[in-house]
């Protein structure tokens, strides 16, 4: 092949393909260069993005069940951790609210999950402390929209879905519950298609599935009608019946749905409508499904079984009963993996020094362990606080570590003993890529590292390629083929 010399200094990358593989045509030759050969041959560059995240979820039974997008980066095994974050359809209660302009601008606590734009804000309660909100009247209930915001701890308020600002004073009220409504994404373009209540939108940010929920707003100005629909029923409820559920660009890349049909009750007839734009009127869906015990911050569940790549079934705990779920598809909900947990973790020594019961996956040099809990047990560990990130920085690959606040850093201090109270998850990175390559004659370079074949990497079946030590977020790979 032709390819050019890894080095981390000035180094002639990939110019025009030769008739003998690539020729350099950028900087100067790197002094372990190679020379193309007459079949040409095969390149990459990328930086990992490490820990997985699970896409397109769905909950499909009613007994833990779950769907994601097949062939992740690294198979899912049976014992792994998936760890939920961010909160799903439903309510978060705003803290610390303030008012910080006279152009319907709030400040609060960082919330759990995002606010985004389109939101309705319900507030309730008799005000007191300062600052003013117009069109609020105690007890309430009234409800506002978010047309402006940080994702997090500020936003800006109209009365009306993408409307004007309304008018405040600042001040830090007290008395107020700001109730955030979460788990909804907009559909923008929308359209109706035809008289049988089917529409049209750009295609949507999240799949669609039949059963969800479709909140209508506004005034329609269009020339569309939808029988039914007044604009006094803020946020009147439909539900989807029929969709197209999913799109494909001409790239092969996976987008959301393009079609939807309405219906005004679950599992109902479709509306009638007539064809039209529907200029003024704002359409959101809402996410739908519920896992057990989870309640919008974060929470790890454990594989009980699972396929390997697009289905599992989740557990509370390590090969217990699969939990409860409702079917749906939440929103707003990120599932980690990539993840497992050490079990009777104790201290072995002074040097950061640690066992544990035989891991469910390699352990190796490099890895994440977070540590986190009040320990109430003999040994000790310098530094702790609830939780802290450790590296390996040595480990037989299964029962016993050694941990150091940095990775490839000096050991930490421990004294041996029980770790009561704690527990130990570790991040075990991504194992798996795919690149096309000729067996026998791929390298792979991890941060400028090469790699030993055989020893650090199995290259067998000319498709992807399986790392003894899983590679990290912004690590960069360099694979080649000869």
């Amino acid at each position: 092949m032709g390819y050019v010399g890894y080095t981390p200094a000035a180094v002639g990358y990939a110019g025009s393909r030769g008739a003998t593989g690539y020729t350099g045509s950028l900087g100067t030759q790197g002094s372990i260069g190679y020379t193309g050969s007459a079949g040409g041959g095969n390149f990459s560059e990328t930086t990992s993005i490490g820990i997985n995240t699970l896409s397109s979820v769905q909950i499909t039974g009613t007994a833990g069940q779950i769907s994601f997008t097949a062939n992740p980066t690294d198979p899912i095994t049976v014992n792994d951790l998936i760890t939920l974050s961010g909160t799903e359809m439903g309510t978060q209660i705003l803290q610390s609210i303030f008012i910080s302009g006279t152009g319907g601008q709030f400040g609060c606590q960082a919330s759990d999950a995002p606010i985004v734009v389109g939101q309705a804000i319900t507030i309730s309660g008799t005000k007191g402390g300062s600052g003013s909100i117009t069109g609020y009247t105690n007890p309430g209930p009234k409800t506002y929209y978010v047309i402006t915001t940080d994702g997090s701890s500020s936003f800006t308020l109209s009365e009306t879905p993408g409307g004007s600002a309304i008018t405040t004073g600042t001040g830090v009220p007290s008395g107020l519950t700001f109730t955030n409504t979460v788990g909804q994404i907009s559909l923008t373009t929308v359209a109706v298609a035809d008289t049988a209540g089917n529409f049209t939108c750009a295609a949507s940010s999240v799949p669609l599935t039949v059963g969800q929920l479709v909140q209508v707003y506004g005034t329609n100005s269009g020339s569309s009608s939808i029988t039914g629909y007044s604009s006094a029923n803020a946020g009147q409820t439909y539900y989807i019946i029929a969709t197209n559920g999913t799109t494909t660009s001409n790239s092969g890349t996976t987008l959301g749905a393009t079609t939807f049909q309405l219906s005004s009750s679950l599992g109902g007839s479709a509306i009638t409508t007539t064809a039209g734009s529907t200029t003024g009127l704002s359409f959101y869906v809402r996410g739908s499904g519920a896992l057990q015990n989870y309640t919008g911050t974060t929470k790890t569940y454990y594989v009980k079984t699972t396929n390997g790549t697009s289905t599992a079934v989740l557990s509370e705990t390590v090969g217990g009963d699969a939990i409860s779920s409702t079917i749906g598809t939440p929103f707003g909900v990120t599932y980690t993996c990539n993840q497992i947990e050490l079990s009777s973790i104790a201290t072995t020594g002074t040097a950061g020094q640690f066992s544990c019961s035989a891991s469910s996956r390699q352990l190796s040099n490099g890895q994440k362990v977070r540590l986190y809990g009040t320990n109430s047990g003999s040994g000790t560990i310098t530094g702790y606080s609830n939780p802290t990130t450790y590296y390996i920085i040595a480990t037989n690959g299964s029962t016993t570590f050694t941990l150091s606040t940095t990775k490839n850093g000096s050991a930490i201090t421990t004294t041996a003993g029980t770790l009561t109270g704690l527990s130990a998850v570790v991040d075990t990175g991504q194992n798996l890529i795919s690149f096309a390559y000729t067996v026998g004659k791929a390298m792979v370079y991890v941060n400028g590292v090469k790699l030993i074949a055989g020893v650090d990497y199995t290259a067998s079946t000319g498709s992807t390629i399986i790392l003894v030590n899983g590679i990290y977020a912004n690590d960069y790979v360099t694979l080649q083929s000869m």
